[in-house]
């Protein structure tokens, strides 16, 4: 056979093409990440740096998320410090979306998987997809759970399988509450899938789902600390005031983006009805799938922000991918009523894109014609720490009364113990109040930072009964003045730095 009537492998072309392009596109995206820095929080940097130096969680520090994100990040080199956070964030969105191009991949080809990957790509900055937070970190259990889950549907799983599903939402469940959803959800598929060994299969789900909960159980009695686990990780999220006091509910400017995001759910099942797909089609896989999306959606109530959306988006995007590849290759035959559907998912597509395609082209444009952001508090702290290095010893806390309280990890001094979020609805949590200001008051910091209002007389609403503020304004004077900046674009914050009246 000559050259020219060698077949052409018109797939093996198009797979490599598309594998390129992803790699390409996460690539761009991982670097428009890094030039756009890090978004600093004091549960993945404060809290990571704490237990790195021995402060148990719950116990020495009060916080009503899952414990497995800030432990693994306590793991890292320099944990909390901002270029650390800046390596785990790019990393994370790397690995986040080549997981969206392989569950994509799976269900329905590479076209596919090349789109939902530019989708994710389009949504990751404006929707703050890139915020190093929990719904972040449960982004790839959450396509790890789908991509496992795809075994139950196309064929019958293996003990193997099952176990390692329930392992991966057990995990996921580690990291954020809501990844119960997810195990609920899952049993149905685990049943039917199990055929005549129903009980067992169950039975070894729900034992490897439980089994990460058990470990932690364990280490924290290990540490004279299960109560306090118990306490925050359930009871403190199922009775406490956190709904009323500290809820922000979906601002109405914020309704249009939603929708549009969203709109790829019914968009994605409206092309299948009459278009031929590998997506799983009964109720027990469509249920699993609908967990997984409904507990990647829960953690905007009751406190929205964009990037509780971080675990929502990658799912969302593989959806849509989906979708639009559906509605491009598969047309319906234009004389019947298989073009009802197929007109309809294409206006939401349509509407979709039309939202978001212009805020994400925006977003990600921008950050290119601008110079790479600097490290939270990189370019004015300096002051600051080195005058706060010179002033106390280098094992001796300090406080951080009514600003950012990272500023502990900028100056690297410790809290007094037990330390405490100054939210109301955490300092009214079983006592906490009364033990942060027994530590603040056991430990009498050399240096209290606080704010020019503050030391002007301003009185700060916290749970204590003024304790706290009496306590500062009887044992300290104030200081130096120092002028601090989070991000590149944040406004600049004055803080005054409070010596201790007498000896310690």
């Amino acid at each position: 056979m000559s050259d020219s009537q060698t077949p052409v492998d018109h797939q093996g072309f198009v797979n490599v093409a598309c594998l390129g392009a992803i790699l390409a596109a996460s690539a761009v995206l991982c670097a428009t990440v890094a030039r756009n820095g890090v978004h600093w929080d004091q549960e993945t940097a404060l809290f990571p740096w704490l237990i790195h130096n021995g402060w148990v969680l719950y116990r020495d520090l009060r916080d009503q998320h899952s414990p497995l994100f800030p432990g693994l990040l306590s793991l890292l080199p320099d944990p909390g410090s901002a270029g650390t956070q800046l390596v785990v964030t790019v990393v994370l969105v790397g690995v986040v979306t080549l997981s969206v191009a392989v569950v994509a991949w799976r269900i329905a080809g590479p076209i596919a998987a090349l789109l939902s990957v530019l989708l994710y790509s389009l949504w990751l900055v404006p929707f703050e997809g890139e915020h190093l937070w929990y719904d972040l970190a449960l982004a790839p259990f959450y396509l790890a759970a789908i991509l496992i889950g795809l075994r139950f549907w196309r064929s019958q799983a293996s003990d193997r399988q099952t176990v390692t599903l329930g392992l991966v939402i057990g995990c996921a469940m580690l990291v954020k509450q809501p990844a119960l959803l997810v195990l609920i959800g899952g049993l149905p598929l685990i049943a039917v899938d199990a055929a005549g060994h129903r009980l067992r299969t169950v039975l070894l789900y729900l034992v490897a789902g439980v089994l990460p909960t058990l470990v932690a159980m364990l280490l924290f009695y290990a540490s004279g600390s299960l109560g306090d686990y118990i306490y925050w990780a359930s009871t403190y999220n199922l009775t406490s005031p956190y709904t009323l006091e500290g809820a922000s509910p979906v601002p109405a400017t914020e309704w249009p983006s939603l929708l549009a995001v969203f709109a790829v759910v019914p968009a994605a099942v409206l092309s299948m009805f009459q278009l031929r797909t590998k997506w799983p089609s009964s109720w027990p896989q469509l249920l699993f799938v609908g967990s997984v999306l409904l507990a990647a959606t829960f953690s905007i109530w009751p406190r929205y922000a964009r990037f509780h959306l971080a675990a929502a988006l990658p799912l969302l995007a593989v959806l849509g991918g989906m979708a639009v590849w559906n509605l491009a290759s598969r047309r319906p035959n234009w004389r019947g009523v298989g073009v009802v559907p197929w007109a309809g998912a294409a206006l939401l597509v349509l509407f979709l894109l039309r939202v978001t395609g212009p805020q994400g082209v925006r977003s990600l444009r921008d950050i290119w014609q601008s110079p790479a952001a600097p490290l939270p508090y990189s370019t004015t702290a300096g002051p600051l720490r080195e005058w706060i290095q010179a002033n106390t010893p280098s094992d001796q806390p300090i406080l951080v009364y009514d600003l950012d309280s990272t500023l502990y990890r900028v100056v690297d001094r410790l809290p007094p113990r037990p330390w405490s979020p100054l939210y109301p609805w955490i300092l009214e949590g079983d006592s906490t109040a009364d033990q942060w200001l027994a530590g603040i008051e056991a430990a009498k910091p050399a240096i209290a930072l606080v704010t020019p209002e503050f030391v002007a007389g301003r009185h700060l609403p916290l749970p204590d009964g003024g304790r706290s503020e009496a306590f500062l304004r009887a044992n300290y004077t104030a200081g130096p003045h120092f002028t601090v900046q989070k991000y590149q674009n944040s406004p600049t914050q004055e803080i005054v730095a409070l010596q201790l009246l007498g000896p310690r």
